[in-house]
């Protein structure tokens, strides 16, 4: 929120165009959705806070970094698996102001499937 303060700012020293503006807070939306969702989820798997924090990190650090250096190591069939995965290049097209399908299907299905995840993880208590 406190950043609409900057398009005021800029709609009036200048004539922005509010379309890499929208698209890279979609983005945004999408990528925190994605964060919540992987926290959500570590914070079912544990009744420690600090061992869900760490978690969590760990778990955003291979969807951005491992998967940026993963190419690089693995064999040429499977490095374009661990490009696709990386949570900055899926990025990217929205600070570019292209909302593309598919970067949205991967946010979403990311979302759904750590929350589905925690929700399965939730449900197991039940039995135990």
């Amino acid at each position: 929120i406190p950043t609409f303060a900057y398009i005021i700012i800029i709609e009036i020293w200048a004539n922005p165009d509010y379309g890499p503006i929208l698209s890279g807070y979609v983005g945004l939306l999408l990528v925190g959705g994605l964060y919540l969702a992987i926290g959500a989820f570590a914070s079912t798997m544990t009744r420690n806070q600090i061992i869900a924090f760490i978690a969590t990190v760990f778990t955003i650090l291979i969807l951005t970094i491992a998967t940026a250096l993963a190419p690089r190591f693995l064999p040429n069939a499977l490095a374009p698996v661990a490009s696709f995965l990386n949570v900055n290049r899926q990025y990217d097209d929205f600070s570019k102001g292209l909302i593309d399908i598919s970067n949205i299907v991967y946010f979403l299905s990311g979302i759904a499937f750590f929350l589905t995840l925690a929700v399965k993880a939730l449900e197991s208590r039940k039995w135990r």
